[in-house]
């Protein structure tokens, strides 16, 4: 059984390679940051998780992943993995979209998209109580339980802080002098997070704009980037230690000395493998909460219809529909730990399997082409477009549907907004076009001459 699974995953991570092969840094498209976001994810992982034999839970009370006992789990990884990679080989490449064919300027964009960010993460850091020393998860969700601009504010700073890196990657392909202004802005953006969420997704973000900056030394670029994130897996192992105990010490000098000496500490005393320090790189976790779906899928309480219904009702407020499914990492949350505060994520698998088990992944497929085609189609007015919805595709492997719907609606409405206040500035501030003059009528041909008093 282990000699089977190993070669299938094998033949799977083939496959993988070859989608990875047709992927353009320089033109990313949504199935791109797919394949990228499994890639880093999922298949990364597995080549540990499989030597190793297991995976354990970290601080969720489930038990461990075991490949080769958990063979339901693998095979429907291993088959995800090929399913995807395949979907990939099938889709065409993106033309790059002439400059000229830009509805409005990237710079434009770039600047809407810095200061929805900046703004919307700096109010809700302070609003929030965390200035203040509250506890960086609790207190933000006390809040969105309660306040619905604190979640409308929370909503846009994580739409923003992913599409973002999109547009600096495209700023980083259209203007190489351009590239090194993107790594610093890219680098300011993680430095903000990290100090008002301790959230490290950004991080993971901004290697993927290096990874762009450096595209014409691809490999050697995915070489150096691989070897700092394997070294890199017990520094981040203790910052989720850290982070946890900076809520207890409180947001002072004296707080964040106490939590890093707490941190430690704590990484001196207990030693783990790699295969479960890596959590704090590769978020592998949610491969164990994948198989906790695939082992208690009954136990949920999920619907077929809760899969198509809850990314259709995502913005609809609860007030005004009570009966709409809530966000699956809460549910799953609340099924494993029995707290509300609770959200866990299981790959973007994990919500579709829960609903329709096999036939929820097909539907899964279904929802591919659309999302593909809509960023293809903003990215005509814009071509920073095809990068943000490949950040956003990369980040749907940690989030659920809800995050995906949002961040496509924030696409649309910002393009209409920004494509209004372009054409309202023209009509405004825009210099009055010179009226040609009429065009002179035609001189008569000799046969007309014929018979002129002339």
């Amino acid at each position: 059984m282990e000699l089977q699974i190993i070669l299938t995953y094998v033949l799977a991570a083939c496959l993988n390679v070859a989608a990875l092969w047709r992927v353009r840094l320089a033109r990313l498209t949504f199935i791109d940051g797919l394949i990228l976001g499994m890639t880093y994810y999922v298949s990364v992982p597995m080549v540990a998780v499989l030597a190793a034999g297991r995976i354990g839970p970290e601080f969720v009370p489930i038990s461990d992943y075991r490949p080769y006992v958990d063979t339901t789990t693998s095979y429907l990884i291993i088959g995800g993995i090929a399913a995807l990679s395949l979907v990939r080989l099938l889709i065409p490449g993106q033309k790059t979209m002439p400059l000229r064919s830009q509805a409005y300027s990237l710079r434009y964009l770039l600047r809407a998209l810095l200061l929805l960010y900046f703004a919307t993460t700096i109010i809700s850091f302070f609003v929030s109580g965390v200035a203040s020393g509250g506890h960086w998860f609790r207190a933000s969700h006390e809040l969105m339980e309660t306040s619905p601009g604190y979640v409308a504010l929370k909503q846009i700073s994580n739409i923003t802080r992913t599409i973002v890196f999109g547009a600096l990657a495209t700023v980083a392909v259209r203007d190489r002098s351009a590239a090194r202004r993107a790594l610093v802005i890219g680098a300011t953006i993680v430095l903000v997070d990290l100090f008002a969420t301790f959230n490290r997704i950004t991080i993971v973000y901004f290697l993927v704009l290096v990874l762009v900056c450096f595209r014409r030394r691809a490999l050697l670029t995915c070489g150096a980037l691989g070897g700092l994130l394997l070294s890199g897996a017990y520094v981040s192992s203790g910052f989720t230690e850290f982070r946890g105990l900076v809520g207890m010490y409180g947001y002072s000098p004296s707080g964040f000395s106490q939590a890093l000496d707490g941190a430690v500490r704590r990484m001196t005393e207990e030693e783990k493998p790699f295969v479960d320090q890596m959590n704090g790189v590769f978020e592998s976790i949610n491969i164990t909460v994948f198989n906790y779906v695939v082992q208690y899928r009954g136990q949920l309480g999920v619907s077929t219809s809760d899969v198509i219904v809850r990314p259709l009702t995502t913005v609809i407020p609860r007030a005004a529909l009570p009966s709409r499914p809530p966000p699956f990492a809460s549910v799953l949350g609340k099924a494993i730990t029995g707290s509300d505060a609770a959200a866990l994520n299981s790959t973007l698998w994990g919500e579709f399997y829960a609903g329709a088990a096999v036939p929820g992944l097909l539907i899964w497929l279904l929802f591919l082409p659309p999302l593909h085609l809509l960023y293809v189609c903003l990215a005509r007015a814009n071509p920073a477009y095809g990068p943000i919805g490949a950040l956003v595709a990369f980040a749907w492997w940690r989030f659920d549907t809800s995050f995906l719907m949002n961040a496509g609606i924030f696409a649309v409405l910002i393009h209409f907004l920004l494509l209004l206040s372009v054409r309202a500035g023209r009509d405004l501030f825009g210099k009055p076009r010179r009226r040609l003059p009429p065009p002179r009528p035609p001189l008569p041909a000799a046969a007309d001459l014929k018979g002129s008093i002339l």
